[in-house]
């Protein structure tokens, strides 16, 4: 690994980690939403192991967390139901960057 990848592997490691802390903070402040077949607190639970993984450099389910943030799936629905879907199209696009530097 180039020291270049290296660089961009902590930076988007870092990226990914503070979107995915950012979606658990607004997951908690949110009502379950009628139009998600998973629970607030089952979203949560999903990304919490996530971080988890990613902070142990055990790599983590990139196709978990691409269904859960996919348009009209868990997230964004949770969101809408919430009022917070603004926020949740700039971490998706933090969550696509970054997720593109891990295998």
């Amino acid at each position: 690994m180039t020291l270049l990848t290296k660089i961009h592997s902590f930076f988007g490691k870092q990226d990914l980690l503070i979107a995915l802390e950012r979606t658990n903070e607004l997951l908690d402040q949110s009502e379950n939403s009628d139009w998600s077949s998973l629970s607030a607190g089952e979203i949560k639970t999903i990304l919490e192991r996530e971080i988890y993984k990613i902070k142990e450099n055990q790599g983590f389910d990139k196709l978990e967390l691409a269904v859960l943030y996919a348009p009209t799936s868990n997230i964004q629905e949770t969101a809408m139901w919430n009022n917070w879907h603004e926020e949740y199209l700039k971490i998706v696009k933090i969550s696509n960057r970054t997720k593109s530097f891990y295998k």
